[in-house]
């Protein structure tokens, strides 16, 4: 069914985010259907864009550190995580799934629901 559609993605981003946001496609459709990494790269960084801008909960894109106080080499470091529950980044990372799982939910949007 996304075969069919895949005409259109050069025009309008939302058929791109819409495959990357297959758990069991993501970036690796791109790939297997002859796009070059220099595009799929491209499409990566279009679809970050548009999670951080529209969809990104309150507070999720963390800002830039403004504390100024330098610390002790000897004290311990203080670790903060990078990423939060909805991030991006962490998602495309993520190995697929198997199809069979999507198809078990009852489809991509039962998948999300449940996820």
């Amino acid at each position: 069914m996304i075969d069919k559609y895949s005409v259109f993605a050069e025009n309008c981003d939302i058929y791109l985010i819409a495959i990357v946001m297959c758990p069991d496609r993501k970036l690796k459709w791109f790939k297997d259907h002859g796009r070059t990494p220099r595009q799929i790269k491209e499409i990566e960084k279009k679809v970050i864009s548009v999670w951080n801008t529209k969809y990104a909960p309150e507070g999720s894109v963390n800002p830039p550190s403004t504390n100024l106080r330098t610390r002790s080499r000897y004290a311990p470091a203080i670790v903060q995580s990078q990423e939060s529950v909805d991030d991006i980044n962490r998602y495309l990372k993520e190995p697929l799934v198997a199809t069979a799982t999507i198809k078990e939910a009852g489809g991509y949007m039962q998948f999300w629901h449940q996820a």
